[in-house]
């Protein structure tokens, strides 16, 4: 494990831009300007209706007065609901859903195309006159815009890139979890373990040399004394000591190895890992408190 983790890149790319949630912005801004278009084309019918009827001997009195009616049937319904014909609104009863034959329809539908018609072309005059252009050729702006702004971008791009940091961060904080458990079990369990074993192996060198050079002796006289199974004993004890010695050497060996284990993740290691995890802690804590205040 090193001893410093790299700081989190915020650095927004070209293909950040075409994320999922970046898309779905483009698509809900198309989607809003769709409705905003069509409510445009209605208010503009909605509001050149009520001119049309108030223009005298524009439209039959009988279909005015029906037209009239229905606008303002429609105007009520946008404030109550109405449950049946015979619920009241402001002490007005309801008369019912007028509709317009199909006569009617057409002829109502061409007066508000001369109309409107005869609106385009004084707006048309108005336009080039204030302005010496063609409104035709200048190109057309929306006023409302609903595209996606740079910031914006960068904010949604930010701000995957910030989960992503911050899983990872957990990620480490489950694995220095783990590690800093490794290290306890290996200092309170292992290490005394290690201890108690160096020191009974150390305590029983004296007396394991002791006994080997007992018995070196006592073959040596056996074997002097030309005893008839002198020699037979004397190879079963040397295989016996070479057998001893071979897993004193292992086990020897195993001790030093825990033994430089130990040292590795001594205290000194300890404190810069955990250094080195708070460093990166408070370095995403700012560019968390950079990015809400961005935000607001």
């Amino acid at each position: 494990m090193s001893d410093s983790l790299p700081i989190p890149d915020f650095e927004t790319t070209p293909s950040d831009c075409n994320s999922p949630q970046i898309q779905e912005l483009n698509n809900l801004r198309h989607l809003l300007k769709l409705q905003r278009d069509r409510y445009t084309h209605l208010q503009i019918l909605y509001q050149a209706v009520p001119d049309f009827i108030s223009t005298a001997g524009a439209l039959n009195p009988d279909l005015a007065t029906k037209v009239e009616n229905i606008l303002h049937e429609q105007s009520c319904q946008q404030v109550e609901v109405l449950d049946n014909e015979n619920t009241q609104l402001l002490g007005l009863q309801s008369s019912g859903h007028s509709e317009l034959s199909f006569n009617e329809g057409l002829t109502l539908r061409k007066a508000i195309g001369l109309i409107l018609e005869h609106k385009y072309k004084k707006v048309c005059d108005e336009f080039l006159k204030a302005t010496s252009q063609n409104v035709n050729s200048v190109d057309g702006r929306d006023g409302c815009d609903f595209s996606v702004r740079p910031e914006d971008n960068t904010l949604v791009v930010l701000k995957k890139k910030l989960e992503e940091q911050q899983q990872k961060y957990l990620e480490n904080v489950l694995t220095e979890e783990k590690v800093l458990e490794d290290i306890a079990k290996l200092r309170l369990e292992n290490y005394q373990k290690c201890v108690m074993k160096n020191k009974r192996m150390s305590n029983g060198g004296p007396s394991g040399r002791t006994k080997t050079k007992l018995a070196r002796e006592t073959s040596r006289i056996d074997v002097f004394m030309e005893r008839s199974n002198s020699l037979k004993a004397y190879k079963e004890l040397l295989k016996d000591i070479k057998e001893q010695q071979l897993e004193c050497e292992s086990e020897i060996k195993h001790l030093q190895e825990m033994r430089e284990k130990y040292k590795q993740v001594a205290c000194k290691q300890f404190d810069q890992i955990l250094k080195s995890y708070v460093e990166y802690k408070a370095s995403l804590s700012r560019k968390e408190m950079m990015y809400k205040a961005y935000c607001k």
